[in-house]
């Protein structure tokens, strides 16, 4: 499990015992790294994390009000899986959201801000002419 043990370095200095089991338990979870399903135990967690038991009993409270976990037959956690239906309903959700960030961004732009855009933009037209997919792809993320 190195990936988890690479969460806790990163979220090593987050905050308490708590709100780091929680940043840990809750980037696994969304990065995938727990994997649906995974039944999520407070003593080993506890012991990966290198905390006591409440603020793992904490960050998992937290983590079932948002949603990311359930309780199984028996009171076992585990990590929630989602069904098709719920993914195209996130996505149609943020793809809806970004639009309007984009559009409220696009609103609140400063002179220094389009002509940035309007640079890279010509960019992305020469590139695009030479064929430069990988200067294209990178000066798309630039644009983003």
């Amino acid at each position: 499990m190195a990936a988890f043990d690479q969460l806790i370095d990163r979220f090593a200095n987050v905050g308490n015992a708590a709100e780091t089991a929680y940043a840990v338990l809750r980037e696994a979870i969304v990065t995938n790294t727990l994997k649906p399903g995974t039944r999520l135990r407070a003593d080993d967690l506890a012991k990966k994390l290198g905390v006591s038991k409440t603020p793992v009993r904490e960050a998992l409270r937290k983590l079932q009000a948002e949603d990311l976990i359930t309780v199984q037959p028996g009171n076992a956690l585990t990590v929630k899986s989602i069904s098709e239906e719920q993914l195209f309903e996130i996505y149609y959700t943020r793809e809806a959201l970004e639009g309007m960030a984009a559009r409220l961004a696009a609103e609140k732009a400063g002179r220094i801000e389009l002509a940035g855009l309007r640079a890279i933009h010509d960019e992305m037209k020469t590139a695009s002419v030479a064929g430069n997919v990988r200067q294209l792809r990178q000066l798309s993320g630039e644009f983003q």
